[in-house]
């Protein structure tokens, strides 16, 4: 978040590398280990498009859904909400700005890397939670008047929950919100 490009700061092997040679690890790791499965899930089609971009031949489809009995619709409230980790590559922040920008109430839940930065963006309508609970997060989809989405996910369950709650998404055209938006 500070504009720095990181390197990796591990003994033996590692040592020394950037981000990029880091990515070109990965992927040849998970080429390998995805090569030796007979066939690998895929919860929507921009998982399948990563997947072949690693080599996999031999993808299925695993759809994915909600517990019904958790998600369901209820009074609409004031906020929005984004529910996500909280990893720079979510772009979270530009939702935080845009509702700082806009003065409208946005809750953001979830926790990782990215809370201090994120807490030092947010303005007075913005309300950072922290992790909560499932019911917790149930209640604020149900009241919530839409989910922002700010990340091209592969799949994006928060979507699907949101919908089953009777809230409608805010989110990139991109992903599986193609599919389940």
């Amino acid at each position: 978040t500070d504009g720095a490009s990181p390197s990796v700061a591990a003994p033996g092997l590692l040592a020394g590398l950037g981000p990029a040679d880091v990515a070109r690890l990965v992927e040849g790791a998970l080429s390998a280990f995805y090569g030796a499965c007979d066939v690998v899930l895929s919860p929507s089609a921009a998982s399948d498009a990563r997947l072949a971009e690693l080599g996999v031949a031999a993808v299925g489809r695993w759809d994915r859904g909600v517990d019904l009995s958790r998600f369901s619709p209820g009074p609409v409230g004031a906020h929005y909400l984004v529910l996500a980790e909280l990893m720079a590559h979510k772009r979270i922040d530009v939702a935080i700005r845009a509702f700082n920008a806009l003065g409208l109430p946005l809750v953001v839940v979830g926790d990782g890397p990215e809370w201090r930065h994120l807490r030092r963006v947010a303005g007075p309508t913005v309300r950072l939670t922290g992790r909560l609970s499932d019911g917790e997060v149930a209640d604020l989809l149900r009241s919530a008047r839409a989910l922002i989405v700010t990340a091209e996910e592969e799949f994006g369950i928060a979507a699907v929950e949101s919908l089953a709650s009777g809230r409608p998404v805010i989110g990139l055209r991109a992903g599986g919100v193609l599919e389940t938006v």
